[in-house]
């Protein structure tokens, strides 16, 4: 999650790892649904091979579900959609950052929709949110600055244990401090 993850041509191998490492959790692609039909059948054999769950969030683009639904189906892989209002009306969610940080972290982290449910590997560092792991993106995009520390993530490579990242997962970081408690970290 965090960017499309269809797009990486080593997303097999991801799944292969992931599954390899972690036998016994729930793993899912989120997705915007675009590039389902687009994969080739190796991408659903391997995902229905490991019990993948496909989760595709709304964006305002038209899919062809019903292709897609049969594609899941036919390579026995879990497809879910993201959830949909009570005015059945799909919406994406939305936070501000704060640029002062001024926010409490241990508040933030507290109120967080993304606290130990949206957790990023990017570059061999895991992150408690998509918004920490991919910062720099938008820092350099649109001309921000806000930063990370080394206390932003654990790097898996130097990690003493499991449990040290589990211990990670569970309390608040730095860049919390950012985050409006709108949903997000």
């Amino acid at each position: 999650m965090g960017g499309e993850p269809l797009l990486n041509d080593k997303i097999i191998d991801f799944i292969t790892t992931a599954r390899k490492y972690f036998p016994d959790c729930k793993i899912q692609i989120v997705t915007n649904g675009t590039l389902l039909t687009k994969q080739e059948d190796a991408f659903w054999e391997v995902c229905g091979k490991y019990h993948i769950e496909i989760l595709i969030s709304y964006y305002p683009v038209k899919l062809d579900y019903h292709a897609i639904k049969c594609l899941a189906k036919k390579h026995k892989v879990n497809l879910n959609y993201s959830k949909i209002s009570d005015d059945s009306k799909r919406e994406m969610s939305k936070f501000e950052l704060d640029k002062n940080s001024r926010q409490d972290y241990k508040e933030s982290f507290k109120k967080c929709e993304w606290a130990n449910s949206c957790i990023n590997l990017r570059n061999g560092k895991i992150y408690p949110c998509p918004t920490s792991a991919n910062i720099k993106i938008l820092n350099e995009y649109f001309g921000q600055n806000f930063t990370l520390s080394e206390k932003d993530s654990i790097d898996i490579y130097k990690a003493g244990s499991i449990d040290e990242i589990f211990e990670f997962l569970c309390s608040p970081v730095p860049f919390c401090r950012y985050c409006t408690h709108g949903g997000g970290g």
